[in-house]
């Protein structure tokens, strides 16, 4: 996929970028931010600012309207985008913070904002169920049949393998 991150800013001919950074807090790399060199979450460090954007274009140019691609290896989850102008030559921690937003990211797409009330809606009040010898959790909607939320935890507490439906 491609565009998935779309702004809509109050000036043209600026150069933006996005920075993912994690919050599920139930994450092992909770409030950590991707690194696109790295292609890992890591805790944030200064020098590394410019590791961790992602180039949002104007498209069409003269639009306002800025797009990114949201990048691939990250996993399914909730997630900050926040959106900098660049005041130099490269990405820089104090670049001026446009526009903040937490999305829910399904590993290949995003989801819309319901989604992520209805995911989280499961998990604090749904029917779910656990099964200890496998280590899979599953989170059902109100119905109480429809899978909302799944993911499998280690014997060390940390969740893998995350679907929201």
């Amino acid at each position: 996929m491609a565009d998935e991150i779309q702004i809509r800013h109050d000036q043209t001919g600026e150069t933006l970028y996005a920075v993912i950074v994690n919050s599920d807090s139930a994450s092992g790399d909770y409030a950590k931010y991707w690194n696109t060199s790295s292609t890992a979450f890591e805790t944030l460090v200064t020098a590394n600012w410019g590791d961790y954007d992602t180039p949002l274009s104007e498209s069409p140019s003269g639009s306002y309207r800025f797009v990114g691609t949201f990048p691939s290896g990250i996993p399914a989850g909730i997630y900050d985008i926040l959106v900098f102008v660049r005041g130099g030559a490269s990405p820089d921690i104090g670049d001026y913070l446009v526009a903040e937003a937490t999305i829910l990211w399904t590993g290949s797409k995003l989801q819309p904002v319901e989604k992520a009330v209805e995911a989280i809606l499961a998990v604090v009040a749904g029917n779910s169920t656990f099964t200890e010898s496998t280590g899979q959790a599953v989170y059902r909607k109100q119905d109480g049949s429809t899978t909302a939320v799944s993911y499998t935890v280690t014997d060390v507490g940390t969740r893998t393998g995350s679907t929201i439906s």
